[in-house]
């Protein structure tokens, strides 16, 4: 388990360097705070195998959770 959580947290480390894009604010910040939980809990050499299974689905709720701010329609020009 632990290595399918570090891979999991090292791919979203990856899409966290890319920066926002056109991710909402809220759903960014969601994602961001999550990674941050997740590096504290791969940090910890005690971590538990049910809080890694735990904080895997976290991780995997938050990447999924990203959302992309709405558009806006070009305004024509007549």
């Amino acid at each position: 388990m632990e290595a399918k959580f570090q891979t999991i947290l090292s791919v979203l480390n990856t899409v966290l360097t890319k920066g926002q894009g056109n991710s909402t604010d809220a759903s960014w910040k969601a994602f961001k705070d999550t990674i941050a939980q997740g590096s504290a809990l791969a940090a910890k050499p005690s971590a538990e195998k049910e809080d890694m299974i735990a904080m895997f689905q976290k991780l995997r709720l938050a990447a999924n959770g990203l959302q992309l701010k709405p558009m806006t329609p070009p305004v024509s020009q007549l």
